[in-house]
């Protein structure tokens, strides 16, 4: 069965080459804060949009290749429901496929926002003694709360510093927008 999931050679371009590593296109300036205000002004429900934290911007699959999430663990810790979500193996090492992981983290950072923007409570979580320090202080910064006490394994990939810190500054962001949208919410509202 894994057999099927090994490549002979795996190209690192090839990896860096996903239609979601194209740089996003940031608009700069007073049309971008007039399209902000148009979107406030008009009533767009936010759920409705697909990505209406424009969360797309924060990062690229090259950035989570250089923060090393695409590593896995070795071959022999294979779930059968982490199939659908490894590009390759290599050296006895499974590769995860970055676009699918680019996907379900915009999903992941839009939810989160939605979650701030509706002053939602976020928890951090983190069980890695190396990443506590990190996590508690994302947390904080952001007005949430942490939990990153020891407790029984729990099984991942995404636990190298490298990543987590990505994660924590992606997550934060998403936050951060979220937060920002619930303010203009409320000034919107007192003024009207």
């Amino acid at each position: 069965m894994l057999n099927v999931l090994r490549r002979s050679s795996l190209n690192i371009n090839k990896i860096l080459k996903f239609s979601t590593q194209v740089e996003p296109k940031i608009q700069i300036g007073k049309e971008s804060q007039q399209q902000e205000k148009d979107s406030l002004n008009s009533g767009i429900n936010p759920l409705q949009h697909p990505d209406f934290f424009k969360v797309h911007e924060l990062f690229t699959v090259k950035d989570l290749f250089d923060a090393r999430v695409h590593y896995g663990h070795k071959e022999g810790s294979l779930d059968d429901r982490m199939k659908p979500f490894i590009f390759g193996s290599r050296l006895g090492h499974l590769i995860i496929d970055l676009d699918i992981t680019a996907y379900h983290l915009r999903h992941a950072l839009n939810f989160t926002a939605h979650i701030a923007a509706r002053d939602g409570v976020i928890l951090f979580v983190s069980r890695g003694p190396q990443v506590s320090h990190l996590i508690e202080q994302t947390a904080r910064e952001c007005q949430e709360f942490a939990h990153t006490r020891f407790w029984s394994s729990v099984p991942g990939n995404d636990d190298s510093p490298v990543s987590i810190e990505l994660y924590c500054k992606l997550f934060k962001e998403a936050i951060r927008r979220g937060k920002e949208y619930q303010k203009k919410m409320m000034e919107t509202e007192t003024t009207t």
